[in-house]
């Protein structure tokens, strides 16, 4: 199926940068919660990897065990390696922990991987773009395609691997083939269901899936008051889970309680949750 990653161009040196220059007040606390889970790319090798923690004490000039226990530093690694100059020699190392892997001497992987900040690129959205509805509205004509496009997009992808000479002698020696187009299926559209809520029903456009205009003003047939929950959260997502309870508290327009004030219990943990 169709899929798709946001790339950013900005490193995450630049991030830090950024963050420094805004509020040097607990830098390092302020950047590891905001990197901790957040998956970067390495250009160098076109890999992604998620950051588990930052090494505030190593930089670029220490040392690590290559697999034929020979020690290089990282500036030196790098240049040698992939041709990659590094500029910055006080950037800390990001610290990414992943499955047990096997390196090219043949000898399982042990440890952490260290990353430079300098040659990580972040993916994925930030905060500040997530919460503004013209870019998300901008990147939602580029990701949510239509059923139509989606076609189109897999035929073309279809076409490509028919005509590549390569991928034909591989797909043919494991006894393999793609078919010229797409399966077809007989199908019917079902007719929209009629909603109904206490003051009646209402019907809705079956194009648009939605029905939130249609619903706004209109008592629920019954409503079921929420006594006794927790809410749980991490502390430093305080002020969003501040903003998701407060539309939910209280009353709704026509008098119903919705969860009670007596009954709820916020528990603010020390945890920092990966971001999905």
């Amino acid at each position: 199926d169709v899929s798709h990653k946001i790339l950013r161009t900005d490193t995450v040196l630049d991030f830090l940068y950024d963050l420094y220059n805004k509020a040097q007040h607990n830098f390092h606390e302020n950047a590891t919660k905001k990197l901790v889970g957040e998956i970067v790319l390495t250009r160098y090798n076109n890999k992604t990897y998620r950051i588990d923690d930052i090494d505030w004490e190593q930089n670029p000039q220490n040392k690590f065990k290559m697999f034929d226990d020979t020690e290089m530093s990282y500036v030196e690694y790098y240049a040698k390696q992939y041709n990659k100059t590094v500029r910055d020699m006080d950037q800390p190392l990001l610290v990414s922990r992943p499955k047990k892997k096997i390196q090219k001497g043949g000898k399982p992987m042990e440890g952490p991987l260290y990353l430079l900040p300098e040659l990580c690129t972040l993916t994925g959205l930030t905060d500040e773009v997530r919460a503004d509805f013209h870019v998300m509205k901008d990147i939602a004509i580029h990701t949510r395609i239509t059923p139509d496009k989606r076609n189109e997009t897999l035929q073309t992808f279809i076409n490509t691997l028919n005509k590549n000479e390569k991928v034909q002698k591989d797909m043919k020696g494991w006894g393999l083939s793609y078919d010229k187009t797409l399966l077809k299926l007989e199908g019917r559209v079902m007719p929209p269901e009629k909603i109904w809520q206490r003051s009646g029903s209402y019907n809705y456009k079956p194009q648009d899936a939605d029905w939130g205009r249609e619903m706004r003003g209109q008592q629920l047939i019954s409503c079921v008051p929420m006594q006794n929950w927790l809410f749980i959260f991490p502390a430093r997502n305080s002020p969003q889970a501040q903003d998701f309870f407060r539309p939910w508290s209280g009353s709704d327009p026509h008098g119903h309680e919705i969860i009670s004030h007596h009954g709820v219990r916020f528990l603010m943990t020390g945890l920092i949750l990966p971001r999905t």
